[in-house]
């Protein structure tokens, strides 16, 4: 699986200790802490990977709610609103999509002391052979049809 994030990427974080302050993004996939205008790391990454995830489930971004909003009314719903999890999700994905889209960054499954590996670890993926998915051993569930 690949996610690009259309060219608004960062270098040299790791001079910067790998945090940044920059302001940039979609807002509806904007993560809290780059909305305080705080430095912020990785960790804004697996917010919006949350809001992807939840976008894969569900069909819907819960931000983008069809009506008319300012850009400070929808930054406020960002930092505010509780994210409705569907009910008809499995309970897995109920509760990984509680916990990687945590409004508070060092509360965020994969931005804790478990790293990547809390993420990878999770029920919801339990089927998945980390290994074989990274040498490309797995044949993907659905090929489209290219012209």
């Amino acid at each position: 699986m690949r996610l690009t994030d259309f060219g608004l990427s960062k270098s040299g974080l790791q001079n910067a200790n790998g945090r940044t302050d920059s302001f940039c993004g979609t807002p509806e996939y904007l993560a809290p802490e780059i909305i305080r205008d705080k430095e912020y790391t990785y960790s804004v990454d697996w917010y919006s990977f949350g809001l992807v995830f939840y976008e894969m489930l569900t069909g819907i971004n819960p931000f983008k709610t069809g009506e008319q909003q300012s850009i400070v009314d929808k930054m406020n719903e960002i930092l505010n609103k509780e994210i409705p999890i569907p009910k008809r999700l499995s309970v897995e994905a109920r509760d990984f999509l509680k916990q990687i889209l945590r409004k508070d960054p060092n509360e965020r499954i994969g931005c804790r002391a478990g790293g990547v590996a809390e993420i990878k670890e999770h029920p919801f993926f339990r089927s998945v052979e980390w290994d074989q998915l990274y040498m490309k051993e797995i044949p993907p569930p659905f090929v489209p049809t290219t012209n």
